[in-house]
């Protein structure tokens, strides 16, 4: 499908309402001051997104949380970052003084958990705007966090062939902390037309 630069401005608009919106209630949560840019938006096809993400997380070993929904429209939302990235975030979110060896630990029980509420967060926070500013229901699935290279995350995410990718490059930013990640939105087939049909009803009437 050919999304026009219109659309994508739309698409843009709504991603990054979604992303204040995530981080305000991130930094509300826990207490932290972490701001949330989305540095890049591209809309891709599948066999693209692979290629892109295959040489972007070349030899990386990864961290994501996955949020399936249904609905208007149907597909998942992912949040990637390096797994050293990962641990750095997950260390700024619990700097709280404990004691070394009890984080040790708790690592992977503490890291799973932060994460994870970390990407529904951020992920409930882009899929939030969608429903809202076009006006349309979408229930979504317990998120899954999962941890491997890109090549398995896309396996393990089911990235077929002709589905349509939208890939935004994200960065956590705060004093001493700079993260970039991925969050990708896929739609089933179809579902990028059903969106692109509800914003021309909600946002683009009058063009």
């Amino acid at each position: 499908m050919v999304i026009t630069e219109v659309y994508k401005d739309a698409l843009e608009e709504i991603f990054n309402i979604g992303i204040g919106q995530a981080a305000s209630l991130l930094n509300e949560i826990t207490e932290s001051h972490i701001s949330l840019q989305v540095t890049n938006l591209d809309i891709l096809s599948s066999e693209e997104a692979n290629d892109r993400l295959a040489k972007h997380f070349e030899a990386c070993h990864l961290s994501s949380v996955c949020l399936d929904f249904r609905g208007a429209f149907s597909g998942a939302i992912k949040l990637i970052f390096p797994v050293e990235s990962a641990t750095e975030l997950v260390t700024y979110l619990n700097d709280d003084n404990r004691d070394p060896l009890s984080i040790s630990q708790d690592w992977d029980f503490l890291k799973i958990g932060t994460l994870t509420e970390v990407g529904n967060i951020i992920l409930n926070g882009v899929m939030g705007p969608i429903a809202n500013l076009l006006n349309c229901h979408i229930s979504y699935f317990i998120p899954v966090y999962l941890e491997g290279s890109i090549q398995q995350l896309c396996s393990s995410y089911g990235i077929v062939p002709h589905e349509e990718i939208l890939l935004a490059q994200s960065r956590f930013l705060s004093e001493g902390l700079q993260i970039t990640g991925e969050i990708l939105l896929i739609f089933h087939l179809g579902s990028l037309d059903a969106l692109m049909s509800a914003i021309d009803q909600e946002l683009l009437i009058d063009q």
